[in-house]
């Protein structure tokens, strides 16, 4: 992958989309790095991010239309059986949310949408019962290819 640049459109897991607008070196703690400066769009957040980190997962290019043609198709395939553990099926929502991958929140939002809709989730408090109709309201950025609305 290459180093984002300024004007890319970029996802942070944790704050959704932004824009690099920047790039700067700093010193903190007597250890200088190179920071990128992302306006998040949803809101007046700016984001510094050391440069190293962010090629290193703490941030990601925006879905592709490819990406984005193959989570709607996977939304229309078949359902597969979540565990019957609320433990086990929330963690490995958390997963796929955190993740960013647009096919992996596609499985879940199908997954846990038909599961739902079949049996009553066991602990609906928890963000297993929540985290498909998150994930379809835009809080997952991945969800609707990296765009916060």
């Amino acid at each position: 992958m290459r180093p984002f640049v300024v004007g890319d459109a970029v996802v942070c897991p944790h704050h959704g989309v932004g824009t690099v607008v920047g790039r700067s070196t700093r010193e903190l703690a007597g250890t200088r790095r190179e920071y990128l400066t992302i306006e998040v769009d949803r809101g007046a957040l700016t984001l510094m991010i050391p440069s190293d980190e962010a090629a290193r997962g703490r941030l990601r290019p925006l879905g592709s239309p490819t990406d984005l043609r193959c989570g709607l198709d996977t939304l229309g395939g078949v359902p597969q059986r979540p565990s019957d553990n609320w433990q086990k099926r929330r963690k490995e929502a958390l997963r796929k949310l955190a993740s960013g991958d647009v096919l992996a929140v596609a499985e879940l939002i199908r997954d846990l949408g038909h599961y739902g809709a079949t049996k009553r989730l066991a602990h609906p408090w928890t963000s297993e019962r929540s985290a498909p109709s998150r994930a379809a309201r835009g809080s997952a950025p991945a969800a609707r290819g990296g765009r916060r609305r």
